[in-house]
């Protein structure tokens, strides 16, 4: 019997970690993709692969991507580099775990809706407040994207769901082909600019969770934020402007999450969450019970110091960027005490000189790697400063013994607010192991 030409697919998957491992379990229960030719490949040499795929592992693990058919991205891989954009002159088909998960839902007989959550910061709390509201209301909802477990090991319970909410960041949406049903656009800032090449190249990400929006889509944004925007025009789709400033259902004061943009983020899910099927009743419970997503501006301890003086600590490790921490610093009153620093992800910090100049901060501990690109940025302004070169414990003390010293001498409440307006790569594994590692200093923190 003469042998079949028909030549095996080579697919290869880029990054091995939680995306990668999803998509490599995805490939070998798929009848389509089970009988290819798998190879894992990983910037890591260390890596661990199961031993009947292939791998190529170590620095020069992008080099012949033209040698497959077919190559699965993981998000922390650059879409614009070198070489997968040669690979894509080459004919290769570059796809994602996000395109799978979405074109697996899209064809599906009875499919839930999806809603997509895409801006610069405030994506998570918004995202996690419209499966709240979802799951009040009965909806069977999953949470998932960059946020919660991997979408494809959740494909099953996706298509059994009747609303599913994606958080999506731009790594996420760069390649994208596809748009939610419902997108959801917050503010968009500068940021990632350590990993795109551009400001261009980030908004263009960014626009594609609305540019393959059909009639049937809905979008909504807020006002005056330009690259929002002009996201919201790629869509074809009906547009609805939220403004937290003429929002009715509840207001600041009702939320258990403090500050002005905690509250825009609330007022864009419930707009979200009512567009969806849920009734205001629901809503109002679910969005007034939620105390907010670990590490984004939560209060973490309160040292009593008695007489009237007390330190509250908040934990912002989230923060990775000077707009986010300048949010922060305005959701505060009371005398403040910021930590800030780590690995500039930007290179101006003149939103948090801003911040800091109308805020009740009175002082500033800087650390990290860039905390002496910060304090040149913050020149001219009325907080005392103070460097330090030490570790994060070194950093909390000092903060620490400002805020005890002021709280004393006012006889009220201060905070310490750690709010690194920075990356975490310089000093910890990532922004949550820097979270940990600050909620276990100020556990231990003596009176």
């Amino acid at each position: 019997m003469k042998k079949s030409s028909k030549k095996r697919l080579k697919i290869g998957i880029i990054g091995f970690n939680r995306e990668g491992q999803s998509v490599l379990k995805y490939l070998k229960n798929s009848k389509q993709y089970r009988s290819a030719e798998i190879t894992i490949l990983d910037k890591n040499p260390e890596i661990k692969v199961p031993r009947w795929v292939k791998s190529i592992c170590g620095p020069n693990y992008l080099r012949h991507l033209e040698n497959f058919n077919l190559v699965f991205r993981s998000p922390g891989v650059p879409f614009m580099g070198v070489e997968i954009q040669r690979a894509i002159r080459h004919g290769i088909i570059v796809s994602s775990a996000t395109n799978i998960f979405f074109e697996e839902l899209l064809k599906a007989k009875r499919r839930p809706v999806i809603v997509g959550v895409t801006g610069t910061k405030g994506k998570g709390t918004t995202a996690t407040l419209i499966y709240e509201c979802a799951k009040a209301a009965k909806m069977k909802p999953l949470l998932l994207g960059n946020i919660g477990k991997s979408m494809l090991e959740s494909l099953a319970l996706a298509k059994k769901s009747k609303v599913v909410v994606l958080e999506l960041s731009s790594f996420q949406l760069q390649d994208l082909q596809f748009s939610p049903d419902v997108a959801v656009v917050l503010h968009v800032t500068p940021d990632h600019m350590d990993a795109h090449q551009s400001l261009v190249e980030y908004y263009t990400a960014k626009g594609q969770i609305a540019a393959h929006q059909d009639r049937n889509g809905r979008l909504f944004y807020f006002p005056n934020n330009v690259p929002s925007s002009e996201i919201a025009r790629q869509s074809i789709g009906r547009k609805t402007l939220v403004d937290p400033e003429t929002f009715e259902l509840f207001n600041q004061a009702d939320l258990k999450i403090v500050g002005k943009h905690n509250f825009g983020n609330a007022a864009m899910a419930a707009v979200v969450a009512r567009s969806i099927g849920c009734k205001d009743e629901i809503i109002l419970s679910a969005v007034t019970k939620f105390k907010g997503l670990p590490y984004r501006l939560s209060l973490m301890r309160t040292i009593d110091l008695g007489g009237g003086s007390a330190v509250n600590f908040y934990n912002d490790s989230a923060a990775t960027i000077p707009e986010a921490t300048s949010a922060a610093i305005k959701s505060f009153t009371s005398p403040t005490v910021l930590i800030s620093g780590g690995k500039s992800k930007v290179f101006d910090y003149g939103a948090l000189k801003n911040a800091l100049l109308r805020s009740s901060t009175f002082g500033v501990v800087l650390f990290g790697e860039n905390r002496e690109k910060i304090v040149g940025q913050l020149h001219g302004g009325t907080q005392a400063i103070e460097i330090k070169s030490g570790n994060l414990s070194t950093v909390v003390q000092a903060a620490y013994n400002q805020a005890k010293t002021k709280s004393k001498e006012l006889k009220q409440p201060v905070n310490v607010l750690f709010s690194p307006a920075s990356a975490s790569f310089d000093m910890f594994v990532d922004w949550y192991d820097r979270s940990v590692q600050f909620d276990t200093i100020v556990k231990n923190l003596k009176i």
